[in-house]
């Protein structure tokens, strides 16, 4: 079209091909770039790419809160060969010495066994309730919101303890973070894993030969996310009492609970989705035989390509296996209990709400997470990099649940 009109003579037409011309060099120099950079923007969205693909949804059944991709063990190859996988995966399990035991790790047991008898014989001293949480990160990575997250445990429960499983936060630097915690009388302790001693006498003891011997295939997700499902477990099962991930800001004590887990989400035909259970939040007895069911599946149906097949899932697929056995009792709590709002939710508990509906369904929201649920979920894989901002449900969660209260709004 453009060739006919400028090929003419007349004044008019030739204005007019002047006129196309400069429209179109505009639209090429300014528009297209935006429109790309547009694109790009709504591409790397996680909540716009979460609520288009079901497929991202089930990464979300899997909290990593306590797992961060800083290292070499983090990316394994997608779409190797699992003996492929396996040569990959050996060097690299060496060098990170995340298995690695050592004199200091041998000492875990003694450790804790000393830190939760402190008090033992003085009722006003000892340990009211104990909560494990894991850390298999680097101790930089241990963030104001995971502190918040202690400090709400100690807030409901002032004499509880808390034992954090981590070799990187038993370190001078861990000691630091903890100490404002610490210095105000609060009982919390870091102290490194060693995995071959705490696994023993477990179905996990020969899982862990057989993934150090190279038996084992590794999977595509990072190992230490399914270290960290494993570890809690055992960890339960030797000393009993209570697991939470870092993301998890308590509400109430817990300590009335007795071998517990948490609805997460709640069967819906429609979108042929059925009842799941998380392991974000675990209570039980020491040696509870649903806890020694749960290692054994990890243990003989290890499946390192899916996510949450080792955690939530395993979780899930084991209580509702078991719930017919009357010997082993467990309590399956209410979504509202630990799970009050999901992942996609999440985000609009971090905004301040300006409109009159927005602040209703604040109040309403605020309200009834105070009064049904023991604590709740922040999902930090969706909103560790939101800013809390002031006014929004999660700051007044928060403000009511701290104790030394800074930096909240850092994200």
């Amino acid at each position: 079209m453009m060739k006919t009109i400028c090929s003419s003579n007349s004044i008019t037409q030739l204005l007019l091909c002047v006129s196309l011309l400069a429209i179109f060099l505009y639209s090429f120099i300014y528009v297209q770039p935006w429109q790309h950079n547009h694109v790009d923007i709504v591409t790397i969205n996680p909540t716009r790419i979460i609520m288009q693909s079901t497929i991202i949804d089930q990464v979300h059944a899997e909290n990593c809160s306590s797992i961060e991709l800083v290292d070499d063990l983090s990316m394994p190859p997608r779409h190797a060969k699992p003996e492929k996988r396996i040569a990959w995966f050996m060097p690299r399990l060496k060098n990170s010495k995340i298995l690695q035991s050592t004199v200091k790790t041998r000492q875990f047991h003694d450790k804790i066994i000393g830190f939760l008898s402190q008090g033992s014989d003085n009722n006003d001293t000892k340990c009211k309730v104990v909560f494990f949480m894991t850390w298999i990160s680097p101790k930089k990575l241990f963030g104001k919101r995971d502190l918040l997250s202690l400090e709400s445990v100690f807030k409901a429960h002032p004499r509880g303890c808390v034992v954090i499983l981590s070799k990187s936060m038993d370190s001078k630097p861990g000691w630091r973070i903890l100490e404002p915690l610490v210095s105000q009388g609060y009982r919390v302790l870091a102290v490194a894993p060693d995995f071959q001693l705490i696994f023993s006498n477990t179905p996990a003891e020969e899982w862990i030969k057989r993934l150090e011997a190279g038996l084992i295939d590794p999977g595509t997700i990072p190992i230490t996310q399914n270290l960290s499902n494993l570890l809690r477990l055992v960890a339960l099962y030797k000393y009993g009492g209570v697991y939470i991930d870092t993301d998890v800001v308590i509400l109430k004590d817990v300590s009335s609970l007795r071998n517990s887990i948490g609805i997460q989400t709640m069967e819906n035909k429609a979108i042929n989705q059925g009842t799941t259970l998380n392991n974000a939040v675990l209570i039980f007895d020491k040696g509870h035989p649903m806890l020694l069911k749960f290692i054994e599946e990890f243990a003989y149906t290890f499946n390192g390509r899916r996510w949450g097949f080792n955690g939530p899932s395993l979780v899930t697929r084991v209580v509702y296996r078991r719930n017919r056995d009357k010997r082993i009792k467990v309590n399956v709590l209410p979504l509202t209990a630990f799970y009050p709002v999901d992942w996609i939710e999440i985000v609009d508990y971090f905004k301040k709400p300006i409109l009159k509906n927005e602040t209703k369904w604040a109040q309403e929201q605020l309200h009834r997470v105070n009064s049904e649920s023991y604590g709740i979920h922040l999902w930090n894989k969706d909103s560790r990099n939101l800013m809390i901002e002031e006014g929004s449900i999660i700051e007044k969660l928060i403000l009511d649940h701290c104790i030394i209260c800074q930096d909240i709004y850092i994200s």
